[in-house]
């Protein structure tokens, strides 16, 4: 897989500024179940995947798992 570039001021998606609905949460939150020790890196591919299934930016499900992380 190809390094994760990151773009000055951040990657703008359809949903950029949105709220997270109940949905998106949920899979965000399966995938931190699911792997108890999860590299939480804007590299992992699973990241990658969970991103590409809710058309959210890399770094913004990385800061849901974070967020999940510090609960």
């Amino acid at each position: 897989m190809p390094r994760y570039q990151r773009v000055k001021g951040g990657n703008k998606t359809k949903k950029s500024g949105k709220r997270w609905n109940e949905e998106e949460l949920r899979l965000v939150l399966k995938l931190y179940i699911s792997d108890g020790k999860l590299k939480i890196h804007e590299n992992n591919p699973k990241l990658h995947r969970v991103a590409n299934i809710v058309q959210r930016d890399v770094r913004a499900v990385e800061n849901q798992l974070l967020m999940f992380r510090n609960l």
